[in-house]
């Protein structure tokens, strides 16, 4: 076989690789429910079995099926096959990473809640934003009210079903933008919603909760302990002890692809880096007062073993993941049912 004859072979069967390594990473991420490798999403997890199997089978039958001649004659050495196999395998690989980060939406559900502005100058010098949801009716005398944080990234929208439920249970929710604020300023973010909250003529200042959502739940357990107007604490898939021995927060391994596309992991974990230290919400724990610690039994980045929770605090939702948590059924009921015993609907 010639040279250029060597070099076709061998680029051709790059292309067999190509398209074989991805099919197969199409049945591991349907295998793992990895969604952050998946490129038709981990929901259901059939379509991706049949996608890598139609893969792997087309690859396999394209190059063999047409190339028999060359693949079985004297071509290129094993090493030559390696690099064109090491090349295959990098662009199948970039291919499944990438390729969730531009399609993967997260649910959300349309409501029609009235958007409002805590104003300029609550939150030292910064300008917070959120999401107000009102129960139905009149709530005279005055109840009780929740202000509440998203996870890191997921918006305002990713708390709906939570918050909508909550309404309906008679709760006034003001759910806050966990927005691009930098440390100590974070921690004025809660304080000022609460503060928003008790100036409402339709809410009790005695009966004032907070919720957060991954970060921002460890912001709530830190919020909690230096305010005396939070009667109840409620956090769903908190951080906490997922800090390494010098304060940072985890890197994103292969198990963040159980939970989001790679890139967004990247993101996350450069966001979350040294906040988790700094919010010390395990220190700050808040003795006097109940809260809630919840997490869902698939969070790959929260692990049972590595959660250090004061005893009796926490509970588990089977089958959910970190950031499917706040959208489960039965946390979004368990979380009403746990406020409405602390608050009072």
């Amino acid at each position: 076989m010639q040279f250029p004859e060597q070099i076709t072979i061998g680029l051709l069967f790059s292309l067999f690789a190509y398209g074989a390594i991805l099919g197969a990473s199409q049945i591991v991420a349907a295998r793992h429910r990895l969604v952050g490798l998946s490129l038709l999403g981990a929901r259901n997890p059939l379509r991706s079995y049949l996608l890598g199997s139609t893969l792997l089978l087309l690859a396999y039958g394209w190059f063999f099926g047409t190339r028999g001649y060359e693949i079985f004659s004297p071509g290129p050495a094993a090493s030559e096959f390696a690099f064109f196999l090491g090349l295959a395998f990098l662009a199948a690989l970039s291919t499944a990473l990438l390729i969730p980060n531009l399609t993967r939406k997260p649910p959300v559900q349309k409501i029609s809640s009235p958007q409002v502005s805590l104003g300029r100058g609550l939150l030292t010098g910064s300008r917070g934003r959120g999401t107000l949801y009102l129960p139905k009716g009149s709530t005279l005398p005055p109840g009780a009210a929740i202000c509440a944080l998203p996870g890191l990234g997921e918006g305002t929208r990713s708390l709906d079903p939570l918050a909508t439920h909550l309404a309906q249970r008679g709760f006034l929710i003001l759910v806050l933008e966990l927005s691009n604020l930098k440390y100590p300023d974070l921690l004025a973010l809660i304080p000022s919603g609460v503060a928003c909250l008790a100036a409402h003529p339709e809410v009790d200042p005695q009966r004032i909760g907070v919720l957060g959502v991954d970060l921002g739940a460890d912001l709530a357990i830190r919020s909690a302990s230096g305010d005396e107007q939070i009667r109840a604490v409620a956090a769903l898939s908190p951080i906490l002890s997922l800090q390494d021995p010098v304060g940072e927060a985890p890197k994103p391994g292969l198990h963040i692809l159980a939970e989001m596309p790679y890139l967004q992991g990247v993101r996350w974990a450069r966001a979350t880096k040294g906040l988790v230290s700094r919010l010390a919400s395990l220190e700050h724990f808040p003795q006097d007062r109940p809260c809630l610690l919840l997490w869902g039994g698939e969070d790959r980045l929260a692990p049972q073993e590595q959660r250090a929770v004061p005893e009796g605090q926490e509970m588990i939702i089977e089958g959910e993941k970190r950031f499917s948590l706040p959208r489960s059924p039965a946390a979004i009921s368990l979380t009403a049912d746990w406020f409405q015993e602390r608050l009072g609907g």
